[in-house]
């Protein structure tokens, strides 16, 4: 067995963590978690055996929306999107503070996409980032 294989008693798992931070102010310590957090917790894992890696769900790289979508339906797509894959890396969540809050899509919008997947609903503005 090589020390990439997990052990026999276990399968291995990939586990997604999600990054959240607004794109252009924390371009630089994503591209961090990316090159370097990431490969290190990585080596860890496998050296202690745990039968895990993880990787970073990142979605700065942009979404795949329809340009002839109307500005709301696209709105949608979007938070849809951002709120599945926050429900598939559950409970694996980074989020880093900056400057900056991002957007912030309409209450009724973040709503609808939180209750699709069901995540927990909150009461107070939430910026999509």
């Amino acid at each position: 067995m090589t020390s990439l294989e997990p052990s026999r008693d276990r399968a291995w798992k990939r586990l997604p963590v999600f990054v959240a931070s607004t794109f252009r102010d924390m371009d630089h310590e994503r591209d961090v978690i990316h090159r370097i957090v990431v490969p290190q917790v990585n080596q860890w894992l496998r050296s202690n055996r745990r039968g895990a890696e993880v990787y970073a769900v990142d979605l700065r790289w942009g979404l795949e929306t329809d340009d002839r979508m109307d500005p709301d339906t696209r709105q949608r797509a979007i938070l849809a999107t951002c709120a599945a894959e926050i429900a598939r890396c559950r409970p694996l969540f980074l989020g880093l503070i900056g400057n900056a809050y991002g957007w912030v899509p309409p209450a009724s919008a973040v709503r609808s996409a939180l209750a699709k997947e069901r995540l927990p609903r909150f009461s107070f503005p939430l910026s999509a980032t």
